[in-house]
């Protein structure tokens, strides 16, 4: 039997329904129904609605395309009376000029451009961001983890990248920045990776492998980031980024004597030198005459190209670059004295080899790690690229090679007498004889001892001298290098994966072993199905093999194929997201917090996916998050 105050609720909930289908208001005293307003209130507020969602479509599309284009959004002075309200403001204010609409809300109140307005519509675009790219991580079943460390004014920084399939299609993607400025041991570092991930709702997925950069604390084989990553999850492989192992050989190679030093040591007071605001002209307008325009990099350990970059615009721009250390030699310049300096340095023969064996050593190097550093680039490809600059660098170490080289040398210091140079065999001065250690005069001497200097020999010519000095010894630098530091566990890997890509049922037998349990392959099946493509293909080609996995029949396979393609071969595109940060939390935006600075990153770095979004997604999820209390604008039907 119903209550009073059941049988009340019960025609008043009657009554609402018909209100909703009908458009009728019903309002209530105290003794029932008082009266019935026959209007269509929701539909009134309808015009206000659209008016307000297509005002914040334009405020959101400004803000999306100054994210995407890493702009500062705000000012230091935000005032009305401000000259300069900042990019957002200005653009608003650009904007309104074409549209009165947008104007006249633009001038209200309660405008949309609100500092924390902007930072939750920002926050909101991240979010959609990040849940597409975790979507794809999901439906390809697993991942691999890429991580790096960078420093950021005052705070340390750690960005996470995931590696996964879509379609078959090797992707990389930035998911964001973790502040990791508190502690930085293994312990602290992996809880804010796992945090992440679990934030993230991928901490579940298998991880097949992960990539960092070779830190002692990131890849030590006891208590490291790589040792308790592999306890939750036994089947990440640790792979050294390969594109950092190629720069730390480079690196190595340049400091293997103190010739080698000496002439990296002056190519960098050359960059300083025409850094300055008086010199840096010159050498522009020198090499306009030429008609060329190159510039030389900053010398780091860290930067990858520079060293290349550096070399191959000093020998592709040497005229431009005497002439101007030769009209700035004389007073009244202030720094003759270092320009004549640097010109005497620059014109000594040692200068002259140096710079050419470097630019032909480098220029092999150069294409390695530019074929390393592209996402689609798999761990058998990189293998690959290893083994051919392995081969390019021994047939390199030939006499032949080295007299082409020498000779090559001898006719470009030749091109540089507009001054008195020294002669073609200074700069190789009979050095003083260094004796053995005592204790090694009965031992065979299989590594290098420190630097490479080579003995002093009265009896040799220039060039002999040169190739035992500089030559060789960079050349045995980089391949004993390339042998100590890539015979791990990833190129036993890589051979697994290059027997997947070439369909070689024989070769899978790694992969399988590691990782048929956690993906749940058949083993038995997964060679069935591979002798089963290699016959229907005419020829086995990757395109060929993404279309035989495609078509559903052979899921065993499809698995072993998102397999090789999601196993990393460096961490290229943490690198990039790092430059991304340094274009974004400049100077002038030091202060901005963290989560402002990952979202904004993240829509930059991720500009495909920003395009994407629609604006009304972030409308919709802008009033869903108001907390039970009305948004000051309506974008919802009440």
């Amino acid at each position: 039997m119903q209550s009073a105050i059941h049988r009340q609720c019960s025609e008043r909930w009657h009554f609402f329904k018909q209100s909703k289908e009908g458009g009728t208001v019903i309002l209530w005293g105290h003794g029932g129904i008082d009266t019935l307003v026959l209007a269509q209130v929701s539909n009134s507020h309808m015009p206000a609605i659209d008016e307000n969602r297509e005002y914040a479509t334009k405020i959101i599309l400004l803000l999306l395309y100054m994210a995407k284009q890493g702009i500062a959004l705000r000012g230091h002075d935000e005032r009305e009376e401000s000259k300069n309200r900042g990019n957002f403001l200005e653009l608003c204010n650009v904007f309104s000029q074409f549209d009165e609409a947008f104007a006249k809300k633009l001038r209200g109140y309660f405008n949309f451009t609100g500092h924390s307005t902007q930072n939750e519509l920002l926050h909101i675009a991240a979010d959609i961001v990040k849940s597409r790219i975790i979507q794809k991580v999901q439906e390809n079943g697993f991942f691999t983890v890429l991580v790096t460390e960078a420093r950021s004014f005052k705070q340390e920084e750690m960005t996470v990248c995931v590696r996964y399939t879509e379609n078959l299609e090797i992707k990389e993607r930035f998911l964001g920045f973790v502040d990791s400025s508190e502690r930085g041991d293994a312990g602290a570092i992996y809880q804010s990776i796992k945090q992440f991930l679990q934030a993230s709702g991928i901490a579940n997925l298998p991880v097949v492998a992960q990539c960092y950069d070779g830190a002692a604390v990131m890849a030590s084989h006891i208590n490291s980031v790589q040792q308790k990553m592999l306890q939750d999850h036994p089947t990440a492989i640790y792979i050294h980024s390969m594109t950092h192992k190629l720069n730390l050989v480079l690196v190595q190679a340049c400091k293997v004597n103190q010739t080698a030093t000496g002439f990296f040591d002056t190519l960098e007071s050359l960059f300083a030198f025409f850094s300055q605001p008086a010199t840096h002209p010159a050498y522009l307008e020198a090499q306009k005459t030429l008609g060329i325009k190159l510039e030389m990099c900053s010398l780091s350990d860290t930067r990858w190209a520079c060293r290349w970059k550096t070399v191959s615009a000093i020998k592709n721009s040497m005229r431009a670059l005497l002439s101007c250390l030769l009209e700035l030699s004389e007073p009244p310049y202030r720094r003759f004295n270092e320009a004549c300096g640097l010109l005497y340095n620059v014109q000594k023969m040692d200068f002259c080899v140096c710079l050419i064996v470097f630019y032909h050593v480098l220029s092999v190097i150069h294409i390695a790690q530019k074929a390393l550093q592209t996402q689609d680039a798999t761990l058998s490809q990189a293998c690959s690229v290893l083994q051919r600059t392995v081969k390019e660098l021994e047939s390199m170490r030939i006499s032949t090679k080295w007299d082409a080289v020498w000779e090559e040398a001898q006719k470009f210091h030749e091109l540089l007498h507009e001054v008195p140079t020294p002669g073609a065999d200074e700069g190789c001065a009979h050095k003083r004889c260094v004796k053995k250690t005592a204790f090694l005069e009965c031992s065979a001497i299989m590594s290098t001892l420190e630097q490479q200097e080579c003995q002093p020999d009265k009896n040799e010519s220039a060039g002999e001298k040169w190739g035992r000095r500089l030559y060789f010894p960079v050349l045995n630098t980089l391949l004993g290098e390339c042998d100590s530091r890539f015979s791990s566990q990833s190129l036993e890997i890589a051979k697994s994966v290059e027997a997947v890509l070439k369909c070689d049922p024989d070769g899978i037998d790694g992969l399988l072993s590691k990782y048929a349990n956690a993906l749940s392959i058949n083993s038995e099946l997964a060679h069935t199905e591979m002798k089963w493509i290699k016959m229907d293909l005419p020829a086995i080609t990757l395109e060929g093999l993404k279309a035989a996995a495609s078509t559903k029949l052979y899921p065993n396979f499809t698995k072993l194929l998102k397999l090789a393609l999601t196993l990393p071969v460096g961490t290229a595109t943490c690198e990039r997201s790092f430059s991304a940060m340094r274009r974004i939390q400049n100077w002038m935006r030091s202060t901005m917090g963290q989560k402002r600075l990952s979202d904004l990153c993240l829509l930059h770095v991720e500009s495909d996916l920003t395009e994407g979004i629609n604006p009304h997604q972030i409308i919709d999820a802008y009033a869903a998050k108001s907390g039970g209390h009305p948004r000051r604008l309506l974008f919802t039907d009440i």
